[in-house]
C-alpha cells in the first residue's frame, strides 16, 4: 500500500475550505459568517467584560471551543500527511495504514453546529439592541442569510435530484433499483 504525501499547507487549505473528502459540507460559504460572529464576540468581550450576560459568555465560548477543536482536528489531519510523518507511518506496517485523516468525514456536522451557534449568538446579540426597527432588521438578515444558505445547498446536493424523482417519477436520474439492477441480479441467481 502506498501513502500520499501532501505539504502541510497544501493539505490543510484544502480540508480546511473544501473538506478534502467525498462529502462536500459548502461550509466555506458560511465561514465568513462564522469568522464575523467571532470577532463581534471578541470585541464585545474585550470592551464591555461587565455588561455581557451569561447566555451570551456561553454561547460565546462554546464558539470559540468548537472552532478551536475544528481547526485543531484540521491541523491533525494535515501533519497526518506530511512527508515525515507518512515515512514513520510507513514502518509501522499495519498500523501505518490507518487513516487518520478520515476524520474529517464528521467535520459537516461540526461546521452545521458551528454555524447553528453562530447565528444563535447574532440573536442573543440582538435582543440586547434596543431599537426595535434595527433589531427586526438585523434579525431579517439573519433568517433570510439561513434561508439562502439553506437553498444553496439543496441546489448544489443530490437531495435535489431525489426530491425531483418524488414529484415526478419520469425524472431523468438513475435510481437504486437501476444502478444496481435488482430485477437481472435476481434473475441471474
Amino acid at each position: 500500500m502506498s501513502l500520499d504525501v501532501y505539504g502541510f499547507w497544501e493539505y490543510f487549505r484544502e480540508a480546511f475550505l473544501y473538506n478534502d473528502q467525498h462529502n462536500m459540507d459548502f461550509h466555506r460559504f458560511f465561514l465568513p459568517v462564522i469568522m464575523g460572529v467571532i470577532c463581534i464576540f471578541a470585541i464585545r468581550s474585550f470592551k464591555m467584560k461587565s455588561r455581557i450576560s451569561d447566555e451570551e459568555k456561553s454561547q460565546g465560548r462554546l464558539l470559540i471551543y468548537v472552532f478551536s477543536l475544528l481547526l485543531l482536528l484540521y491541523i491533525f489531519a494535515a501533519v497526518w500527511n506530511v512527508e515525515l510523518v507518512v515515512r514513520l507511518r510507513e514502518r509501522l506496517g499495519g498500523l501505518g495504514s490507518f487513516n487518520a485523516s478520515r476524520v474529517i468525514w464528521l467535520m459537516p456536522a461540526g461546521w452545521y453546529f458551528l454555524l447553528g451557534v453562530s447565528l444563535d449568538y447574532l440573536i442573543i446579540c440582538l435582543r440586547m439592541v434596543r431599537w426595535r426597527t434595527v433589531r427586526g432588521v438585523a434579525q431579517s438578515v439573519v433568517y433570510l442569510g439561513m434561508c439562502a444558505g439553506l437553498l444553496l445547498i439543496l441546489k448544489e446536493n443530490q437531495l435535489k435530484e431525489n426530491v425531483q424523482l418524488l414529484l415526478n417519477p419520469d425524472y431523468g436520474v438513475i435510481t437504486y433499483e437501476n444502478y444496481y439492477a435488482i430485477d437481472l441480479m435476481d434473475e441471474l441467481e
